[in-house]
């Protein structure tokens, strides 16, 4: 994908657009406004993201999902980690980026009372374009890392979490517990 750039009168690379697009999406998030991260987005960007319990299909959808997140961290930070990956034609990119936060406000699902706990989650994002705006966007990070962080779940490999493991039956899951 490229853009037209009329101030610089040069075409934009799909690399450049790709990477433009990110830090545009992750100051979006940091503004704490749903309507600019909702104004990159198509009007029915399927937006799917590993911490909520649908693919969101519009804009109504992914702004409850938005103003849940706010709602639970208002201080969210988002910065990208590293460069943007693009797809051979351009058309779809990736990126992992870090979100530190304070959990402040309730989390929904499943409805977890605010901990005042620090958290720093690592993610990522792919995305694909229509023209100048997001079209379909998976994200996934570790829902596991900030249940622990906040408490509701035992750090790893500890005694805890193995003796949930072994009443769970999942003792040798992955042969991560039970060491």
């Amino acid at each position: 994908m490229a853009s037209h750039d009329s101030s610089a009168g040069v075409e934009e690379s799909a690399a450049d657009f790709a990477a433009r697009f990110a830090d545009a999406w992750l100051d979006a998030w940091n503004s704490g406004d749903p309507d600019r991260v909702l104004a990159l987005m198509t009007p029915d960007c399927e937006y799917t993201d590993s911490g909520w319990p649908i693919v969101m299909r519009d804009h109504d959808e992914a702004r409850a999902f938005i103003e849940h997140m706010l709602v639970a961290f208002p201080d969210v930070h988002f910065e990208r980690d590293g460069g943007v990956m693009v797809e051979q034609g351009g058309r779809r990119a990736s990126f992992v980026w870090q979100m530190t936060a304070t959990h402040t406000g309730t989390i929904e699902p499943p409805g977890l009372t605010p901990t005042g706990k620090p958290i720093c989650i690592r993610g990522f994002d792919v995305q694909e374009y229509d023209g100048e705006k997001v079209s379909t966007v998976w994200i996934g990070w570790d829902m596991a890392d900030l249940q622990r962080q906040l408490g509701v779940m035992p750090p790893m490999h500890s005694k805890t979490e193995r003796m949930m493991a072994k009443m769970s039956g999942t003792k040798n899951l992955f042969g991560l517990l039970g060491r």
